[in-house]
């Protein structure tokens, strides 16, 4: 049975390295941010240079073996050119692209639906039906030229997530970094204080969802517990997933990725998973006063 492995997470909290980890499997295809595929054929297409706007293999997404042919087969199925595909195959809900236009409305949906998702069956309008559709048909085509059972999609939108879900076998992994840790980055460039309240509404959004299946058809990890020991925190994720992980290391080769978007570090030749020693009375007590509610904190300090 196909099933996408979704990952959701604030930006700059280890998606990528996460989503490499588990493409490293036989059985695992990683696509990184998949939402931007249209965006990276539109630069593209119109030969719009930018050091990340190809696939990780190196190739232009129009000459990877894999995406060359899961565009083709869109393009087919839709009755338009591949050249086509950006301004008429959207993936994206509710996000503004260079290409596309944007209205108050839309920007009022848009914040109303990311901080409140269960308002999107009550917001459902015909376009994002489309969308939806045009999500469907990309990873139907994903499974049909990968010939693997999981996908693993790094795109982070609450609301992809939450449309997708509704017709296909989707796994959700919830990435959470330290707020602390986070706040560091060098790559965060938001106020703190907004960047905490974005963190906090982002994942308290999550909970609801959540809290309506079991345990083990979605699992919560914390990039800090990650990186203290890899091998443990991916084992328990596959054991949910029935993925084999004989094959695990920390070293991941670039060769055998095909990555959309993502880190700029999935370019490396070879990424090391390096491993960092927890600090574990300091992580619990940055966990317990980051205002997460107990629902996440329990599960991101269990067995400490």
């Amino acid at each position: 049975m196909n099933r996408i492995i979704y990952i959701l997470s604030m930006g700059h909290s280890g998606s990528t390295i996460l989503d490499m980890t588990l493409g490293q499997f036989p059985n695992v295809f990683s696509t990184g941010e998949l939402k931007h595929l249209m965006w990276q054929l539109y630069r593209e297409i119109n030969n719009i240079e930018d050091e990340e706007g190809k696939c990780t293999c190196n190739k232009k997404f129009i000459k990877c073996y894999y995406w060359s042919n899961i565009l083709t087969n869109i393009a087919k199925e839709k009755n338009i050119p591949v050249s086509d595909l950006p301004n008429q195959f959207n993936l994206k809900y509710f996000e503004k692209l260079s290409f596309f236009n944007d209205n108050y409305y839309l920007k009022l949906q848009r914040y109303l639906v990311k901080k409140y998702p269960i308002l999107n069956k009550f917001l459902y309008r015909k376009k994002n039906n489309i969308i939806t559709n045009n999500n469907f048909l990309l990873y139907k085509n994903i499974f049909r030229v990968i010939n693997k059972e999981f996908i693993v999609d790094s795109s982070k939108d609450i609301i992809r997530y939450y449309n997708i879900e509704k017709k296909n076998n989707v796994f959700p992994i919830i990435l959470i970094r330290d707020i602390n840790e986070l706040k560091n980055s060098k790559y965060v460039t938001q106020n703190k204080s907004k960047l905490w309240k974005s963190w906090i509404n982002y994942y308290e959004s999550l909970k609801p969802m959540m809290l309506m299946k079991k345990k083990k058809d979605y699992h919560i990890i914390s990039f800090e517990r990650f990186l203290n020991n890899p091998y443990q925190e991916v084992k328990k994720i596959c054991k949910k997933l029935n993925i084999d992980i004989s094959s695990f290391s920390t070293v991941l080769k670039k060769s055998k990725y095909h990555l959309v978007a993502g880190n700029p570090m999935r370019y490396e030749e070879e990424i090391l998973v390096k491993e960092k020693k927890l600090n574990v009375s300091s992580y619990i007590k940055s966990i317990k006063k980051s205002g997460l509610s107990s629902f996440y904190i329990d599960q991101l300090i269990q067995g400490l």
